[in-house]
């Protein structure tokens, strides 16, 4: 190697290193800002008294939007196709939206490739933390991205998901699970539950959706159930799904539930279909 070859060759490997500095600096201040936002936001979306409870209201839907933008925004500048595994995207949205200071089981979130024809996508669901300290109005939301190679490409996202009862609906503790098959070639299909504060037994919804590359469409979407929690609620089969739900066989209120009640259903493109039920003692 000649002196001159050298020192251009040291030259482009300078120019390179500072390429790659230069990235990672505006990769860091992109997740600083997006951080610095989101906290801003998430503060606008507690109340405690009766003063600040209106002026939640009022804000709270225009709030909701903003933050979820700040969190399409974080995942775009944070994570890169091929670099970015399920469970740095679930570390980095949970620390983003502040998950880290309450239970596992109470905040949220899920991150599943997607492998369609359309292309390889991220579907994120993530739940933010809303209302009072006594009873939680988290919105939820699935928010799809592509991969375009060097980043992720926001792409659509589903409407809040909300509870069947209209007099309460909000939910809490997001969970999302991917169906064995899907129905219908080139879409995805996944199960995606939460529970309604603050009744105990849980109160369990769930909305089966599917997602074809451009748009989230809600296949299923029955009555809220009661049920030990969202992942006892669901077991997959390899067709389908089976729903367990809880009873009290007098017609009381489900307060000490004695009746579990397994529904399976099959899953084809119109949806599920009910194909057995039987019941079995609780617990």
């Amino acid at each position: 190697m000649t002196r001159v070859t050298l020192v251009i060759s040291i030259s482009a490997l300078c120019l390179l290193l500072l390429c790659v500095a230069t990235g990672l600096a505006q990769e860091t201040r992109a997740r600083t800002d997006h951080a610095a936002a989101a906290r801003g936001l998430s503060s606008q979306l507690r109340w405690k008294d009766a003063a600040s409870h209106k002026e939640y209201l009022a804000r709270r839907d225009d709030v909701t939007r903003r933050l979820l933008k700040e969190i399409d925004g974080f995942v775009t500048d944070s994570f890169q196709p091929g670099t970015a595994t399920p469970d740095h995207v679930k570390a980095g949205l949970k620390l983003l939206l502040g998950h880290l200071d309450h239970s596992e089981s109470y905040m949220s979130n899920a991150a599943i490739p997607v492998t369609l024809p359309k292309g390889r996508f991220l579907i994120a669901g993530v739940e933010l933390l809303r209302g009072g300290t006594a009873i939680a109005e988290d919105a939820i939301s699935f928010r799809a991205f592509k991969d375009a190679g060097s980043r992720f490409v926001f792409v659509t996202s589903t409407e809040d998901l909300h509870s069947s009862n209209p007099d309460n609906p909000y939910l809490a503790g997001l969970y999302a699970k991917p169906l064995s098959a899907s129905p219908i070639v080139g879409e995805f299909w996944f199960l995606a539950l939460a529970v309604v504060p603050p009744r105990a037994p849980p109160t369990v919804a769930m909305r089966l959706c599917a997602f074809d590359g451009e748009s989230f469409r809600t296949v299923w979407a029955p009555k809220d159930i009661e049920a030990e929690g969202t992942r006892q609620a669901i077991e997959l089969t390899s067709d389908g799904f089976i729903v367990n739900s809880l009873s009290d066989p007098t017609g009381a209120p489900v307060l000490s539930p004695s009746v579990a009640t397994h529904t399976q259903y099959t899953v084809g493109p119109d949806g599920p279909k009910k194909t057995a039920e039987w019941r079995t003692q609780f617990p």
